[in-house]
């Protein structure tokens, strides 16, 4: 979206805060409501290691611990065919449709298919212990 007036430019802000990343008050000011905070809040959150909760008025970063998956360890397959070489078509086509986007202005809605092929392909390697290789497939 090209920002041309004022209008845009407050149409763009009001977007921007209603997904979240930016509020109406300072940044020691979540939400009075706690329903839901700008994205700030969320990854300090995780750095903090604990949730963010009013208590008598006041925030903080006080409340229960967050809990971190559990992390595996996975490496490159040395397996032959490589079980990497359908993601990384995927990838390679996914790339070239946005390209397209940007370029000749093809419908994004058209990669959305692939977006979601590329996850469950990726998915798939990761729950096999096989990391994602990202190669460029020809």
């Amino acid at each position: 979206m090209q920002i041309k007036t004022i209008t845009d430019a407050q149409n763009a802000i009001t977007t921007i805060k209603t997904e979240g990343e930016g509020t109406q008050g300072s940044p020691d000011e979540p939400p009075s409501d706690g329903s839901t905070f700008a994205h700030y809040y969320a990854f300090k959150q995780i750095f903090i290691g604990k949730t963010l909760v009013q208590t008598n008025g006041k925030w903080g970063f006080t409340g229960a611990a967050i809990q971190f998956p559990t992390v595996s360890s996975f490496s490159q397959s040395t397996v032959r065919p490589d079980p990497s070489a359908a993601f990384n078509q995927t990838l390679s086509t996914l790339l070239q449709q946005l390209e397209a986007c940007w370029t000749t202005g093809a419908n994004f809605f058209d990669t959305l298919g692939t977006m979601s092929n590329l996850q469950s392909q990726g998915t798939q390697l990761i729950q096999q212990k096989i990391r994602p290789e990202f190669l460029w497939a020809t």
